[in-house]
């Protein structure tokens, strides 16, 4: 999903917080939260009973994950913030358009909020 060397996590260290990162940070957990239950690259060293106990917070995840998916504000976050755009989005979900379908719901419902357009832009 998110490489643990990507350089939108950069802004994470500045001093004002951004909820367009949100995404970012949620989708690294993700990948960190499976590497270390299953062991991998830089967990390969950890025991099993640790893989173990963070297989448990997976769960926990998947409960906020889900709150915050649920919520267009942070998607939208995302895709107005000029560092990061929809970039992330298209390239980092697994599913073909996913990331396409995002963005295009994202802006009609935006021209719809604020331009009081009701019909369906061309991407």
């Amino acid at each position: 999903m998110f490489s643990r060397n990507s350089t939108s996590l950069m802004f994470v260290s500045e001093k004002r917080p951004h909820i367009s990162l949100v995404l970012p940070i949620y989708y690294e957990l993700h990948d960190l939260l499976h590497d270390l239950a299953e062991s991998k690259e830089d967990f390969a060293d950890l025991t099993e009973d640790i893989g173990s106990a963070v297989g448990g917070s997976i769960n926990k995840y998947i409960k906020y994950y889900t709150f915050m998916d649920a919520s267009d504000l942070y998607y939208t976050a995302l895709a107005l913030d000029p560092r990061v755009k929809g970039a992330l989005l298209l390239n980092e979900l697994d599913e073909e358009n996913a990331g396409r379908n995002i963005l295009r719901t994202l802006r009609d419902d935006l021209h719809h909020k604020y331009f009081g357009t009701t019909e369906p832009l061309e991407v």
